[in-house]
């Protein structure tokens, strides 16, 4: 039993006519007596009585609008219901250094978008969160990267400034160098894997140059406070240095040949349902970026 001949029975009783029912609802009104037909065949019962150009209930017609409006009105509640976002559950896996960025300005901007729904934040290398995209333990994860992994679909795609940063003051300060300049610098690394690592790492192979490495580390912050305090230079996206930069307390330099594109996308899983929830989230981070 379709609802909407359900909802043309209504309409007809509640205006009194064929025609007055198929153009509330932008209906012919050949359409209309074809659904009314439809519902006596199905319930074995005439609706209206048809005097002259004049339409009146029968018993069954006016027991079959009441019970009409009963499931309308649950058909209604249960796509309300379906469709709201309240206690709606988002789980994001984020690649860690993408939290220090866009994570909390995203968060807030989602927040305000859907008050009513609960996010959940882990952090993880990628091999870790794909795990957990493809385990169902996550809804939706963020990394770095253009290879998309397997079973998904992208939701939002970032890209990121990317720089070579030394102490305030430094010589290399605002300077476009020469590759060959890096012989005479020390290195201070994320941990090894790191994405915006490997655009440096990758550079300096097809250079040939092998600069000394003073550090490697799992902390953006680290590395930006010996790049601070003149122990060496460090590598990383614009987002993550934003604060240090504007302070002062580093600056960028170039790479003569050297032009890193680094990226960023919001995965879910080809088979999962998108909440939503789910693309308010990715609307949010792409707002939060300036990237919309």
């Amino acid at each position: 039993m379709e609802l909407r001949n359900l909802r043309t029975l209504v309409r007809i009783a509640e205006l009194g006519s064929f025609s007055a029912a198929a153009e509330d609802l932008g209906y012919t009104q050949s359409t209309v007596t074809m659904q009314i037909k439809a519902l006596e065949e199905e319930l074995g019962a005439p609706l209206f009585d048809r005097i002259g150009r004049r339409i009146r209930l029968t018993d069954s017609g006016r027991q079959a609008v009441q019970s009409a409006r009963v499931m309308l009105a649950e058909s209604e509640r249960l796509l309300r219901s379906v469709q709201s976002e309240e206690n709606a559950l988002v789980r994001v896996g984020v690649y860690e250094s993408l939290c220090g960025g866009f994570l909390p300005g995203t968060i807030r901007r989602f927040s305000q978008s859907q008050p009513g729904a609960v996010l959940s934040v882990v952090t993880a290398p990628r091999t870790e969160l794909e795990r957990r995209l493809q385990a169902d333990q996550v809804d939706l994860i963020w990394v770095y990267g253009h290879d998309a992994p397997e079973h998904t679909r992208m939701l939002a795609e970032f890209s990121h400034p990317t720089q070579p940063l030394c102490a305030a003051g430094s010589p290399l300060a605002g300077r476009q160098i020469a590759p060959a300049e890096l012989l005479g610098q020390k290195i201070i690394y994320t941990e090894p894997g790191c994405p915006y690592r490997r655009l440096l790492e990758r550079f300096l192979e097809d250079q040939e140059l092998s600069p000394e490495v003073f550090l490697e580390t799992g902390s953006a912050d680290v590395v930006l406070r010996f790049v601070e305090a003149g122990l060496g230079i460090g590598f990383m996206p614009e987002f993550i240095s934003r604060e240090k930069q504007a302070a002062h307390a580093v600056e960028a330099f170039g790479i003569a040949g050297f032009e890193p594109r680094l990226y960023s996308r919001i995965y879910a899983h080809s088979d999962k349902w998108l909440t939503p929830a789910m693309e308010a989230f990715a609307r949010a981070a792409l707002t939060e970026a300036g990237q919309a």
